[in-house]
């Protein structure tokens, strides 16, 4: 009978047949020959040899009814052969392994949330930290501010004063004053602005803004310090060379008031002569003074007259027609003493030439400032000093400054 329909190495597969199939097809094999009458008979279809051929299946003693291959491991169960038991266990183990996975990502979750919230907490106290700080520095600004208020305010009322109503004296010793709490103010209000930089330097947005304003404040502030101080430099010069200016003129009259009072004394006798040439000395005395002072204002209001480009002439040429002056009057009034002394000595013809002289210097000085009115040194000075003003970097760096200080700090608050 043939034996080609069994398979070999089948190796545990699907493939594999119990005995018990196998012996209900052998038993059917079996009638059906028994039909067909054959002389052998029924024979068992694994009796006709006790070798079993090379890659037949064994029975596994641990697996009842089952064929193993003997050259290979276990074959793998197929899904349909798991029990119930074994199939919830798994699905309990996904649901598990869900519910684990869910868990972790919730505490990945609020971890993450805790963080960040720890993270803007931190910041926002920070923050506020940053705000109270830059508040408590533009405070002490304001203070500083409120402290040089005289200072500033001196500034101010002295560019608005007239020349003339300026007494030098008084704004030098205000100036002295104000020097050493100014350096004090000053000092403070660098110390500020390092605190508001650092500030500035780790903040954004409008507390930014805001230190940027303060930084920009405290800056005007110690530049205007820096230009007041120079205006009121410059007021005070201008103010002393007005002063030197005026009192050329006052000394001049006043020369002029006793040169006439000389000239008017009766020389009747030697006592007239005597008082008449005490008042040529006076005036001679006053004539002096005035034209120091007309030097003065040469030498000192030179910056001042020939910086302002108000005239075509420098201060020496201006100025050098009063300085004739007051030597032609001081001229006049030593020929005026000859005379007086020729009156004395009873020199007619001495008395006579002395005369003459003394009339010609009073001639020449009073052609020499003829037509002078509204140019004298005090004009001069004035024009200049009002010229200079309208055009000074110093007075327009102040004004700025100031005008800057003040915006920025009434816009912090």
């Amino acid at each position: 009978m043939p034996l080609g329909h069994i398979k070999r190495n089948t190796q545990g597969t699907s493939n594999e047949i119990s005995f018990s199939v196998l012996d209900a097809k052998k038993a059917a094999h079996s009638d059906a020959e028994e039909d067909t009458g054959s002389p052998l008979g029924r024979i068992s279809l694994f009796t006709l040899g006790k070798k079993k051929p090379s890659g037949t299946p064994s029975k596994d003693p641990s697996l009842p009814g089952k064929f193993t291959h003997q050259a290979s491991g276990a074959p793998r169960r197929p899904s349909w052969e798991f029990s119930g038991a074994e199939v919830e266990l798994r699905k309990l183990r996904r649901k598990r392994n869900q519910r684990l996975l869910i868990v972790l990502v919730i505490v990945i979750v609020l971890v993450a949330a805790n963080f960040a919230a720890t993270i803007a907490i931190s910041r926002y106290q920070q923050m506020q930290e940053r705000a109270n700080s830059l508040t408590a520095q533009i405070e002490d600004v304001r203070t500083q501010f409120t402290a040089a208020e005289p200072f500033l305010s001196l500034v101010e009322t002295t560019l608005a004063t007239p020349l003339p109503d300026i007494d030098a004296a008084a704004l030098t010793e205000a100036l002295g004053s104000f020097d050493q709490r100014q350096q004090s103010i000053a000092t403070k209000l660098r110390a500020a602005k390092t605190a508001v930089e650092h500030i500035e330097g780790v903040s954004s947005g409008a507390e930014k803004e805001r230190a940027n304003n303060a930084i920009g404040a405290i800056n005007a502030l110690l530049k205007a310090f820096d230009a007041g101080k120079g205006v009121l430099e410059d007021v005070t010069a201008a103010a002393q060379v007005y002063d030197q200016a005026e009192a050329f003129l006052a000394d001049a009259m006043e020369g002029d008031s006793l040169a006439r009072e000389a000239a008017a004394t009766d020389l009747v006798d030697a006592a007239a002569a005597e008082e008449a040439m005490g008042r040529s000395d006076e005036a001679i005395n006053q004539f002096t003074q005035a034209r120091e002072a007309v030097r003065a204002v040469q030498n000192k209001g030179s910056w001042l007259i020939d910086s302002s480009e108000a005239f075509e002439q420098s201060a020496q040429e201006l100025l050098k027609p009063f300085e004739e002056y007051a030597t032609l009057r001081i001229t006049a009034q030593e020929h005026a003493k000859e005379t007086d002394e020729a009156r004395i000595n009873l020199s007619s013809q001495a008395m006579v030439e002395a005369n003459a002289q003394y009339n010609a210097a009073e001639e020449e000085a009073a052609q020499l400032i003829a037509g002078k009115r509204d140019q004298y040194p005090t004009d001069i000075v004035l024009k200049a000093y009002e010229a200079t003003l309208q055009k000074s970097e110093t007075v327009a760096s102040w004004q700025s400054e100031y005008s800057k200080a003040t915006t920025l700090l009434e816009q912090l608050g």
